[in-house]
């Protein structure tokens, strides 16, 4: 007998299947295993698995089966639903068993999408994720959490069933893509700690608030401009970190722009993704004018540009929506707007999950 194809649930040779193979020694197989016909005349373990494993483990040769014939996508939901039973699953099994799942209701021709709310139905009316949810007992946001675990690279996802990391902070970072992981990877392996959940939502939204973030802009930049020299602020030790790691030829520095010491008219171009929100920051040159962050990141950037420069930015819609000019008279005294473009709320939705109004602004 063979093993299912990709079975997303662990056996451990811990002490509970060392009290299934004395119970199978004293009292045989008990419950008979479900296994289907292959092609190769063999068969292939359907439900049954850790029984399997024990009566292996006790030498013994033959154990009861119920055989019978199904397809690919059936076997999978009875693989699934028949270990989803157990006590203690890990949340990297219960992700996979999840998607599995989920991937064979979308072969049976069912609309699985739950990050969607235009959901197929089935035939009866009821929605495919309502569905879902009613089989396994979890709301279809905890099962599109679940799923996101699947995008961690194994050495997080390891971390995360060791519970050295939180499950929530692990679904924050299964936004970052893979290349980021393993950095951050090596960042907590050398530094032996963990981020917690408010760092993992920082590092997922770096994507769309902090300054630099973990370097997407470095990582798009044309051929063209690779001899440039790069400099970067990023707030975030972990984000920052990583940046450095990612782009060793770069000058990084890790802590808060307003603690930056750069000289005027310095660089030819300043660009990122800024915070925005209605607090200030401490900086004893702009402080009488009382900016917000995202206002004073456009200031301060300005005054590093040279004449001729460019500046641009993703910002809040603040700059130029607020009632009060001040701070767009202050820009057009020091800067030409070359021009702007209104994002709309979705735009960052599918890799960041958050909704909110943006700006690209070009000086």
């Amino acid at each position: 007998m063979d093993d299912f194809p990709n079975h997303p649930f662990k056996i451990l040779d811990d002490e509970k299947m060392q009290d299934t193979i004395e119970s199978i020694k004293q009292n045989d197989v008990l419950v008979p295993v479900m296994i289907r016909p292959k092609q190769d005349r063999r068969y292939e373990i359907v439900s049954g698995h850790r029984r399997h494993y024990a009566c292996m483990a006790a030498d013994i040769k033959e154990m009861p089966a119920i055989v019978r014939d199904m397809t690919d996508d059936e076997a999978t939901m009875i693989m699934v639903d028949s270990n989803l039973q157990r006590e203690n699953i890990l949340p990297s099994e219960k992700a996979f068993a999840y998607k599995m799942k989920l991937d064979a209701m979308k072969r049976q021709g069912q609309r699985t999408d739950l990050t969607s709310c235009q959901v197929g139905t089935k035939l009866s009316g009821i929605r495919s994720d309502e569905v879902m949810s009613k089989e396994v007992n979890e709301s279809g946001r905890t099962i599109q959490r679940y799923i996101r675990l699947t995008e961690l690279i194994t050495e997080l996802l390891d971390i995360v069933d060791e519970k050295t990391m939180s499950f929530n902070a692990g679904v924050e970072l299964s936004y970052l893509q893979k290349e980021e992981q393993r950095q951050l990877y090596e960042v907590m392996e050398r530094d032996e700690c963990s981020p917690s959940l408010n760092q993992a939502q920082r590092l997922k939204k770096c994507r769309l608030e902090p300054s630099m973030g973990i370097g997407n802009f470095f990582g798009i930049m044309p051929e063209s401009m690779s001899k440039s020299k790069l400099y970067g602020v990023e707030l975030d030790s972990i984000s920052g970190r990583i940046e450095q790691k990612l782009y060793p030829n770069s000058k990084i520095t890790i802590g808060g722009f307003e603690e930056t010491n750069f000289p005027d008219s310095f660089f030819d171009v300043v660009l990122g993704n800024i915070p925005f929100g209605n607090f200030r920051v401490t900086d004893e040159r702009y402080d009488r004018y009382k900016f917000n962050i995202h206002d004073y990141f456009i200031v301060k950037s300005l005054d590093k540009v040279r004449a001729g420069g460019v500046v641009a930015f993703i910002s809040s819609k603040g700059t130029l929506d607020k009632k009060d000019a001040f701070v767009r008279k202050y820009i057009a005294e020091r800067a030409e707007l070359l021009g702007a473009i209104r994002l709309p709320h979705t735009a960052f939705l599918s890799n960041t999950n958050t909704e909110v109004t943006t700006d690209i602004l070009f000086f």
